[in-house]
């Protein structure tokens, strides 16, 4: 009631005009959010969960002989876990358990793009078309890239010598290398209580995602000279 008997009358927005004025501002909010970046979608990540399961089940299906022509590609924790896994029975749900393992060793080791060529070795390996690796190669390899990694100039040297007589990318290599030494503080479990003389420890590193990214790139071009200096070598010794 204002002075001389007024009256005040306040207008409400009509119900139309409040129901778009919420669809605005929640427009706005959702536009406000940062897009999620690299999450694949719900069917890819089953999809891709299906492949790592179903390949599990294979390799448990090969024999020990098999299963050593695949291991330079899949790594000797792969083999191993493959190994226990084919000594359970099927009927035990161990066995299950242990082929999920598999799946989740091969979803750490292999990227995607890599999952057809796993395929296709292991049915390779199975149907008895020769040996996947040269494990002379690819111990070679091992040895390169634990050498790069800790800057030891003289893996350096024979590498980049070998790449460079291959007439391989020694741009790409250097930055493969520089990006796989990449490392960031790997943070204490957080049940751990930190120890007294915490401030003296110096903090554990682990590799970044792009550095593990980047080694196994790495190891695909070490991979492609190894051969080639395998090749070679066989051509000296005729």
């Amino acid at each position: 009631m204002l002075a001389g008997g007024a009256t005040l009358v306040v207008q409400q927005p009509a119900r139309s005009e409040r129901r778009h004025l919420r669809s605005t501002v929640a427009s706005a909010a959702a536009a406000a959010r940062p897009p999620r970046v690299g999450r694949p979608s719900k069917s890819a990540a089953k999809h891709e969960a299906k492949q790592f399961q179903d390949l599990a089940r294979q390799l448990t299906r090969l024999t020990e002989k098999q299963l050593v022509r695949l291991q330079p590609l899949v790594g000797e924790q792969v083999v191993d876990a493959v190994g226990l896994a084919a000594r359970i029975s099927n009927r035990n749900q161990g066995r299950q358990r242990q082929e999920s393992l598999v799946a989740k060793l091969l979803r750490e080791s292999v990227i995607a793009t890599e999952v057809t060529q796993l395929q296709a070795a292991v049915e390779s390996v199975r149907t008895g078309q020769g040996i996947i690796a040269n494990p002379a190669a690819e111990q070679q390899v091992q040895l390169w890239l634990q050498a790069l990694l800790a800057d030891d100039v003289a893996a350096a040297t024979q590498a980049f010598g070998l790449a460079q007589s291959s007439g391989a990318d020694l741009q790409q290599i250097r930055q493969l290398l520089r990006q796989a030494q990449q490392t960031e503080v790997q943070p204490p479990p957080a049940a751990t209580a930190p120890p007294a003389d915490a401030a003296a420890v110096p903090p554990a590193s682990r590799p970044t995602a792009k550095a593990l990214s980047a080694r196994k790139q790495l190891r695909k071009l070490l991979q492609l000279l190894a051969e080639h200096a395998a090749a070679k070598a066989a051509e000296d010794e005729q």
